[in-house]
């Protein structure tokens, strides 16, 4: 039967997911607006959410009353996903989703909602929580303590100490040798770059998580950053991600704290904590750390740094 025309469903949704979003709990569906211009309430329906793939489950909910004339928001409704599915695509695609408003078997109202389901291993970029890049770091794979143990090498050269100790001495110089240490022995990989797709910041990445860059011996400069920071955080180094112009630089406190919020879109708040005097935090060029390259550490931060504070 047709759609009644007095009645209509909008739904606010995230045209963009994947099984980092998932995992992270971050809901699909950000509001369901039922509408009504009806002078007579509508009882006992049934919201039913449907899908032409496997990968997400068809799921539904009752509604008891559509008041006259009234709008009636659906909270707390998220599509079901078929978790072991998700995790396993390899090339994003695009499905669709059926949202049939029911009383018995007559459907009252009705609307088709596409989503693209990115594959397991495609960040979604800044335009769809952003902090979902977070997910990609990866301090507890394998292959980090491969790093991490050639890296204690030259922390025992430079200061007769192999530790990685993070904040313990409270000594940010220390934690300057840790994180230089774990710069030059990802140099020693002799990973090659890849130049990433253009506007990836907006329209999301592959990413090569940290074995795929050590085994492949290729990384663009979000992998490379994430190669960097996955090994920081696995000796306990507070680390975050700077996205500008296209470009990704790892960042790490010297001091152990972090910032309130997980994502922010002002600068400022970076500048301050790099100024001379205060020197909480600092960044790197990531491709510095590129087979053909023979960058110090301390160039690469002064790139870092520069490209950071370069507003133009």
């Amino acid at each position: 039967m047709n759609d009644n025309e007095h009645v209509r469903i909008a739904v606010t949704l995230s045209e963009v997911m994947n099984y980092a979003q998932y995992q992270n709990g971050i809901r699909t569906i950000k509001s369901i607006i039922i509408s009504s211009d009806s002078t007579e309430s509508i009882r006992d329906m049934v919201l039913k959410v449907s899908c032409d793939d496997g990968i997400i489950r068809s799921d539904e909910i009752g509604v008891n009353e559509l008041s006259p004339e009234s709008d009636l928001e659906i909270k707390d409704f998220d599509i079901s996903v078929n978790a072991s599915e998700l995790a396993e695509i390899t090339e994003r695609i695009t499905v669709d989703l059926l949202f049939e408003l029911k009383t018995q078997d007559t459907v009252i109202a009705s609307l088709s909602k596409k989503i693209t389901v990115l594959a397991y291993d495609e960040w979604q970029g800044l335009s769809y929580s952003p902090e979902l890049i977070t997910a990609f770091i990866t301090p507890n794979e394998a292959h980090i303590s491969k790093i991490l143990s050639r890296a204690s090498v030259y922390l025992n050269n430079w200061t007769s100490d192999p530790s990685f100790n993070a904040y313990q001495t409270q000594n940010p110089n220390r934690v300057i040798y840790q994180a230089a240490a774990v710069y030059s022995a990802i140099c020693e990989q002799n990973i090659v770059y890849s130049e990433p797709q253009a506007s990836f910041e907006q329209v999301g990445q592959r990413v090569r998580l940290c074995d795929k860059v050590l085994e492949q011996k290729l990384g663009t400069c979000l992998d490379l950053s994430l190669l960097f920071v996955s090994c920081l955080e696995a000796v306990g180094i507070n680390t975050l991600l700077l996205f500008k112009s296209g470009h990704v630089f790892p960042g790490y406190w010297l001091e152990e704290m972090t910032f309130a919020d997980s994502v922010s879109d002002d600068p400022s708040l970076i500048t301050k904590k790099m100024a001379d005097g205060i020197s909480e935090l600092t960044v790197l060029e990531s491709t510095t750390m590129i087979s053909g390259k023979t960058v110090t550490f301390s160039d690469s931060q002064m790139i870092g740094k520069n490209e950071i504070n370069d507003d133009k």
